[in-house]
């Protein structure tokens, strides 16, 4: 056995885990990523405390943990883990890294938890590292590769589990909503050899829909990869991916009209044609978003967007947009920028033009007036599109102020309220009409403890909800 000193050592290709938008929990020194395995049912009263215990611990960023929630009444596949593999004689209980610790029971708080993960974490474990990738690949179907590589002197013999979770699970107990819930049946389940000093590949293609699954969406889906000692089933290493989406032959073209654009002391607004074409051979989704890059090089936006459409095979759609810019804001040069690909890193093409604006006015307020008006995208040959969008809050995790931002195409009555996870409202930062384009609202929680929040948007039959942690 090897014991590795460190924080987190697992790479996705060239980039780090962090790329795949799922967050490393790097609080303390491990020999390796536990696997926490939660064992209930939606049924079971003392669930929820195990539920909010875990969900806490890997929202604060501190472990270096993952943890897939086997829920036993909903799926056949996790049962036969919990009961035929681990078992386990009563719920709740969650298992770290395949049974070596366990937590039974219910919990007052995490500090059981924090306890397994970090007994977990400091065992002695076989030198193994994992490369993981996965894809969407469309209509509910994930492509997944690995390779599972022996950095110890003899050969290592083991067994191999790649759950396929869903980040917020359709799946509830006593009003607690699960997290990474397993879904359908593992997408890898198979005993590995790997020669010392050597590399095993493992690919596999899973399909929700042979499992009734077909309606899940990529952004809510992760892959938990955990290899298992051959001796005594303990988790010798873990990694989790989202699954990424492929790069489409999409490009977006601005165009602005009576240039040069020179915008006045007091605001004005300036006409363009924004352009996007499809170069593919089939329909194809994806996002479309602008932003403003200022005088002093900061980005303002998203301003369109992010609105995601599917645009048929070899198309182009264009639409006349116009945009305003408020007096208030400062004098210099800026840069209309117009992306399309995955929000909000994930780029595929990108088109700019710039415009001036006078010396500062008298205008209103600098964030308010930013209003885009003109054709919509969701006329014409555009097959789908989502205009309202929740943003995730910023910073995240905060102390003791955060903003949360929101996008609305039309003037609404809008509420945006937050809960702390037994369900209580602690603070309604929104309620009344509001009109169209990108709000920002800062939350102060001075008065509140840490822990972890939902904020959740009301706007018209749109509702959606996002979770944020308060540190102290």
């Amino acid at each position: 056995m090897h014991i590795r000193n460190r924080m987190i050592t697992v790479i996705i290709g060239c980039c780090l885990l962090l790329a795949a938008g799922i967050p490393l929990q790097t609080g303390y020194a491990y020999t390796h990523t536990v696997l926490v395995e939660e064992a209930t049912a939606t049924w079971c009263g003392y669930c929820p405390s195990h539920v909010s215990a875990l969900d806490e611990m890997y929202s604060s960023g501190l472990y270096d943990f993952y943890y897939v929630t086997l829920v036993t009444d909903m799926n056949t596949y996790a049962y036969n883990r919990v009961i035929g593999e681990l078992g386990v004689g009563g719920y709740p209980t969650s298992l770290g890294d395949g049974g070596y610790q366990q937590v039974v029971g219910w919990v007052p708080n995490s500090s059981s938890m924090i306890n397994m993960v970090n007994n977990c974490g400091n065992r002695a474990v076989a030198d193994i590292d994992l490369n993981l990738g996965v894809t969407w690949d469309g209509n509910a179907q994930i492509s997944i590769d690995l390779d599972v590589i022996n950095n110890d002197p003899s050969m290592y013999l083991g067994h191999l589990h790649a759950y396929v979770t869903e980040k917020d699970s359709r799946w509830y107990v006593s009003g607690n909503q699960y997290h990474f819930a397993m879904i359908g049946d593992y997408a890898l389940n198979e005993d590995i050899f790997v020669a010392a000093g050597g590399t095993a590949q493992y690919s596999t293609t899973w399909n929700g829909n042979t499992y009734g699954f077909g309606d899940i969406v990529p952004e809510n889906i992760t892959v938990i990869v955990a290899v298992f000692s051959g001796g005594n089933v303990w988790t010798d290493e873990t990694v989790a991916m989202q699954p990424g989406l492929p790069v489409g032959d999409v490009t977006v073209t601005l165009t602005p009209y009576g240039t040069p654009i020179v915008i006045p002391a007091n605001g004005g607004a300036f006409d363009f044609n924004i352009a996007v074409t499809n170069n593919e051979t089939s329909p194809w989704s994806f996002a479309v978003w602008t932003d403003v890059t200022l005088p002093n090089s900061s980005i303002f936006g998203p301003i369109i967007g992010p609105l995601t459409i599917t645009i048929p095979a070899t198309t182009t759609i264009n639409r006349d947009r116009s945009q305003s810019i408020p007096g208030g804001a400062p004098a210099g040069t800026y840069s209309y920028n117009a992306y399309v690909g995955n929000y909000p890193d994930d780029i595929w093409n990108s088109d700019t033009f710039t415009f001036e604006k006078s010396t500062v006015g008298d205008g209103s307020d600098f964030i308010g007036e930013w209003i885009t008006s003109g054709d919509s995208f969701t006329t014409g040959n555009v097959a789908s599109v989502e205009d309202i969008t929740l943003l995730q809050n910023y910073p995240n995790p905060f102390n003791p102020e955060t903003t949360i931002s929101y996008i609305i195409p039309e003037a609404t009555d809008v509420n945006l309220t937050v809960y702390d996870v037994s369900g209580r409202q602690v603070a309604e930062l929104v309620s009344g009409y509001r009109n169209a384009g990108h709000h920002d609202v800062t939350w102060d929680a001075s008065s509140l403890s840490a822990g972890v929040y939902i904020y959740r948007l009301s706007a018209g039959e749109f509702n959606a909800s996002g979770k944020m942690v308060l540190l102290k």
